[in-house]
């Protein structure tokens, strides 16, 4: 179209008639309606914008410092729209960050096996994530990511490749954070709050789902839960509300409230037995966000009237096996704290131990730092003694066993390579311990929510 254009357009004369005449060096004069040009003209603009469109499809391909194809950087710069005051700052790695959630993993000079190793990455270690680039791809993970990391030799500052299949990538999701925290202090405001209360089903079990089930249409059990119908009657349809659910009060009769929950802002009739009032949440400060799928946590505090990020650190969650149940989302209330929280062995139910600086913030489940077994002395003790007959022959043999007779604190464990990799606790958030002891020091009861966040 453009070349077309451009022989109609040599030595072209317009007149305002509506009617041009080309003349060429040999005299000849051609009459040609201006309307075909203008079709022309139109088709060769179309043409023009279809180029160009498919010139800003094509993304230029950018390369990192080594040569290789860039996917993505990171940047250590916190968000810009967040207020900063660390009150906590150890440990960090980085906001972005890449954990060995898959065994040893090789450490190399690129994104290739071709490259050399460098060291290896053991499990659970973490490295600060500087580039994602594209390199040797492999079939089985369907992916020829790789990631640049960065890590210390003496006190240096080392660079080298991991492929993105086998490790598990991490970030701190401020921004997240921050807009949660702002929109539940709008909900808060001037509301009435309350939380559910039924510790150890203390208050009564709430009734089975559907007649016969102990857990709901979420996979929320009724063990520590209350009913939230869905109507003004215990005949109705009802959804289990586990304790410590941060509520709003709407309104209220003789048996029920009307609440509407913080995390999912659904509306409930509750009976009144399973709702609490004591260190009411009337001014909203403090919050400790919890992210399940990136297992860490961030702290916020409002100093002087805005929400300024005070920390942010590893958290490991509770995972689902024989004795041990998932950490469940929601908006908690911060209950009450404990300096040592006290557990059992999970088969003999003796007290194995203790969770240091605990904050309880729904049922059996705390805020803490790393659980310390004690190391117990035992004695053998005589259940039976040994009988003899006249004669002397043995009718019952001696019966002993082990008793325990102490147990001995052999201290607090302040780090373990586990914290911020995968879920391992029974229900509660495992913390770094000098963390939980900043979280324990500085949490204010009846100011405090805890967020649980997938």
């Amino acid at each position: 179209m453009r070349g077309i254009q451009q022989v109609l357009l040599v030595g072209v004369l317009v007149c305002m008639t509506g009617v041009m005449n080309i003349s060429f060096c040999n005299s000849e004069t051609i009459i040609i309606d201006t309307s075909i040009l203008e079709k022309l003209e139109i088709a060769n603009q179309i043409v023009e914008e279809e180029v160009a469109s498919e010139t800003e499809a094509v993304e230029p391909v950018v390369y990192n410092a080594d040569g290789h194809e860039l996917v993505a950087s990171y940047s250590e710069a916190l968000p810009e729209n967040l207020t900063v005051d660390l009150k906590y700052n150890k440990y960090l790695v980085g906001n972005d960050y890449v954990v060995m959630i898959n065994g040893p993993v090789n450490i190399r000079k690129g994104p290739s096996t071709s490259y050399g190793v460098l060291r290896k990455g053991y499990t659970y270690e973490k490295f600060k994530l500087i580039e994602t680039v594209r390199g040797e791809y492999y079939s089985s993970f369907g992916t020829n990511e790789w990631h640049k990391i960065m890590y210390y030799v003496n006190g240096e500052e080392r660079y080298g490749y991991v492929f993105g299949g086998i490790v598990a990538v991490r970030h701190y999701r401020f921004e997240d954070a921050y807009n949660k925290i702002l929109k539940m202090d709008e909900m808060a405001y001037g509301q009435n709050i309350a939380y559910i209360s039924n510790f150890r089903s203390y208050k009564g079990y709430a009734p089975l789902y559907q007649g016969k089930y102990l857990e709901d249409d979420r996979q929320v059990l009724r063990y520590q839960a209350a009913p939230g119908y869905f109507e003004v009657s215990t005949g109705s349809e009802f959804r289990y509300l586990q304790d410590g659910r941060l509520l709003r009060i709407n309104s209220y009769d003789d048996n029920f409230y009307y609440v509407t929950t913080f995390d999912t802002n659904e509306s409930y009739y509750v009976p009144k037995k399973y709702v609490a009032f004591d260190k009411q949440l009337v001014n909203m400060t403090q919050v400790l966000m919890v992210d399940l799928t990136n297992q860490n946590e961030i702290v916020f505090e409002k100093i002087d009237g805005v929400w300024t990020l005070v920390s942010y650190s590893y958290a490991t969650s509770g995972t689902l096996t024989e004795h041990k149940e998932p950490t469940d989302p929601g908006v908690y209330k911060a209950i009450l704290k404990k300096d040592k929280f006290l557990y059992l062995d999970d088969e003999t139910k003796e007290i194995a131990g203790y969770a240091p600086y605990a904050i309880r913030f729904n049922g059996g489940a705390f805020v803490h730092g790393f659980p310390v077994n004690y190391k117990l002395v035992k004695e053998q003790v005589v259940l039976q003694e040994e009988l003899l007959d006249e004669e002397g022959n043995v009718i019952q043999e001696r019966v002993t066993t082990d008793k325990i007779v102490d147990r001995v604190d052999p201290g607090m464990i302040e780090y373990s390579p586990t914290l911020g990799t995968i879920p391992l606790s029974h229900k509660c958030i495992r913390n770094i311990t000098s963390h939980a002891k900043f979280l324990y020091d500085w949490i204010r009861i009846g100011e405090a929510v805890v967020i649980i966040e997938e």
